[in-house]
């Protein structure tokens, strides 16, 4: 009915050449007609020649960087090449965040590296990883990737549980953990000292409706606030979207502030509404509930109540509580 609701070794070069083992789309050549200034055609020349960029996402990634010899670029290539990424992932880390070709291989780069294989990530999962969002190769080891990682491993209790939330949120590594996760971060210190034990205690409620401490994670990022629900609003949210709704529990967790709305003003009757929409195939496109419970009240009447009020005229009655679609 509803689509569903939406975290150093040496680099091994040649010991007589100065530059790398050259790639092999470093033979190939591109040509454009776009035309380029001066002071980036060096740039674009090596985007496109050296790292695959298409002339055109060449031009654009070269307002992001700039370099005038390819010494520290060289090096950054066949790190990533030693380390077990591929051409075409090369291409996509460049094209994705250009600047890290401008990073030292050696001392900021490689750690990172070093680091992810330390606790266990395999080199295809780090590569995977690491294409799909890169800047944690650049990202503080000392002051975010560690801290991070120990207050995640602190909450999953496993680097297994550690690696495979990096797999499913790979930017988890850059937010700031030890204020967004933390019992005693800002969210919990308005609880004073039940800040840990409330946190606890939502775990365990989440995990009795299914959610993996993963979502539960993916649902504090999405809306901290998640944490701090009651467990009497927790349950009975759930219950209603579950039960009532057909909606997934585990789903709830990519929408997690659906959770925080009153049941009885705004869930209900919101919800009313779409299920009698539904019944009587009125409702074709994809949707997300988050956006319908989220719509301000004047959205939700012009899109769903007064939109179809000449064939369903009791869909204002539903609105209001006065007709109960869910009893049969």
């Amino acid at each position: 009915m509803f689509r569903q609701l939406n975290f150093s070794s040496q680099l091994f070069l040649h010991k007589n050449s100065l530059n790398p083992k050259p790639l092999p789309f470093l033979f190939r050549r591109f040509k454009s007609s776009i035309p380029t200034t001066n002071s980036n055609s060096y740039t674009v020349s090596y985007l496109t020649n050296q790292c695959g960029l298409s002339p055109e996402s060449a031009i654009s990634a070269s307002k992001r960087v700039q370099f005038e010899t390819s010494s520290r670029a060289d090096s950054v290539l066949a790190l990533l090449k030693n380390h077990g990424f591929s051409d075409t992932q090369i291409t996509k880390i460049v094209r994705s965040f250009p600047p890290i070709l401008i990073s030292d291989s050696q001392k900021t780069l490689l750690p990172k590296l070093e680091f992810f294989h330390s606790i266990g990530v395999s080199r295809p999962d780090l590569t995977s990883m690491l294409s799909r969002n890169p800047k944690p190769l650049v990202s503080s080891l000392k002051n975010r990737i560690i801290p991070n990682y120990e207050i995640l491993k602190g909450f999953l209790q496993s680097d297994y549980k550690v690696i495979r939330t990096f797999k499913d949120i790979p930017r988890i590594f850059l937010l700031d953990l030890s204020k967004n996760l933390l019992p005693n971060g800002e969210h919990f210190r308005k609880l004073g000292g039940r800040g840990k034990s409330m946190f606890e205690e939502n775990m365990k409620v989440y995990e009795r409706w299914g959610w993996s401490k993963g979502e539960i994670l993916m649902a504090f990022r999405k809306y901290p606030n998640c944490m701090l629900l009651s467990e009497k609003k927790i349950h009975m949210g759930m219950d209603f979207y579950v039960n009532k709704m057909g909606i997934h529990s585990r789903s709830i967790a990519a929408s997690s502030k659906i959770l925080a709305y009153s049941l009885e003003k705004r869930i209900k009757p919101r919800c009313s509404v779409i299920r009698v929409l539904t019944q009587n195939g009125l409702l074709r496109e994809n949707f997300s509930l988050a956006s319908v419970i989220g719509a301000s009240e004047k959205v939700f009447l012009d899109k769903f109540v007064i939109k179809y009020a000449e064939t369903l005229p009791q869909l204002l009655g539903v609105y209001q509580g006065k007709i109960n679609p869910f009893e049969p």
